[in-house]
Parts: structure tokens; sequence; C-alpha cells
């Protein structure tokens, strides 16, 4: 995959091995470039232009941007919607059938139950595995980890529920010191994430990084 914008000249290239990162020191040039990705990746339209095999897709679903990494969360909403889905064609599989099925007759059971003992009549259009899912108010548990690690997690959900095929991340160096980076970009790399680090100033380059800088004058080297 590749990452590009009309007012930059080098192509962020997403390779196995390597990870793109750009320093832009212009506050002002700094802003617009990641308020872009931002509209973006919330749906609206911009400059950044995201390719897989040479063909744009859309920033939005296919690029996860992290600029706020206080708490970091791994409950979020896309996420546990398609783990809910999942459960929920799960519990319609062969294996899953018949209990679920059983299930919800018990309940149904149980509601004409407690109906009967106020002279109540009851329908339950809306009970099903979905609506039994949802109600259950299913969250991932979240160790307390260190935020390195927090997010190596995150990235290995996305992935797996298909939800993120590339994680910019904005000024995470100035939270994480030169040996957690090094530890934390080493695993994307060798798990094959797709990862680019944005920040304002530059620090320790890391052994797996291909930086580009854009300084104060927005001249690129």
């Amino acid at each position: 995959m590749k990452l590009v914008h009309p007012e930059i000249q080098t192509v962020f290239q997403f390779e196995t091995g390597h990870f793109p990162a750009l320093v832009i020191e212009n506050p002002t040039f700094f802003y617009r470039f990641t308020d872009d990705l931002c509209r973006q990746y919330n749906g609206e339209s911009g400059d950044a232009v995201l390719s897989s095999d040479d063909h744009p897709v859309s920033i939005s679903g296919n690029l996860e941007l992290h600029t706020n990494f206080f708490p970091f969360e791994i409950n979020r909403k896309n996420l546990i919607t398609k783990i809910t889905s999942r459960l929920e064609k799960q519990a319609l599989s062969a294996e899953f059938y018949e209990r679920s099925q059983h299930l919800l007759g018990d309940i149904e059971n149980l509601l004409l139950d407690l109906a009967f003992q106020d002279d109540f009549e009851l329908e339950f259009s809306k009970l099903s595995m979905s609506s039994l899912l949802k109600t259950a108010g299913i969250y991932l548990k979240e160790d307390d980890l260190p935020l390195a690690e927090k997010i190596l997690t995150y990235m290995e959900l996305m992935r797996a529920n298909a939800l993120a095929s590339v994680f910019v991340f904005v000024n995470l160096r100035s939270l994480l010191d030169d040996e957690t980076m090094e530890n934390f970009t080493a695993t994307c790399c060798s798990h094959e994430y797709n990862i680019m680090l944005i920040d304002n100033r530059e620090y320790n380059k890391l052994s797996l990084e291909k930086r580009t800088v854009i300084d104060s004058d927005l001249c690129e080297f």
C-alpha cells in the first residue's frame, strides 16, 4: 500500500520489514496534513490518497488515525460491533445452533411465565441472538498493559476483524522512549502491520524507519 499527498514529494510505501516516518517541523503544515487525514478518516474528502496495488482506496475504513492516547481504549464501537456480528454467526452455525435456539426458547418461556403472573399477553418479535448479544453488553477485557503493548493488541484485533490495513500514529514518540519504540516498531514489522509515524520534531532514528523530514521552511529531505 502507498500514501501520497500533493504537497509532499515522498511516496510513503508500506513494505515488509520497514515503515515510513514523517517529521513535519512547520506547525501550519503539520496541522493541515494531519487534519486532512483526520477528515478523511471520518469520511470527508481530502487531498491525501491511499492506494493498494496502485488503485485508490478510501482512507475511511482502511486507515486508522491515532492522535489521542489518553487513554488508549481497545473497546471501540466498530470493533465491538464486528466481534458481536461474528459471535452471532457462530451462534447460528451447526455447532452452536441447537444450544442457541434452546437458550432463546428458555428465555421466551421465562418471559411468558412472568407475564402469566400478571395476566399479560406478550409477543417477542425482537427476541434473537442478535438482540441477546447486544443486551449482554459485550466488551473486550483490557488488562493494565503498557501503552505499546495495548496498541499492539488493538492492531491485532483490528486486522483479525478486517477493520484496518494501515495504522498512523501522531506524536506517539513523545510518549514512548527510544528502546520501547525500537521494540514496538520491530514487533509491528515482524507481524507485518502497516504503520506510519508522524511527529512534529525529530527524534533518534529507529533502525527500521524510512524517514522524511519537512522543516520549518517546508524544505523536504
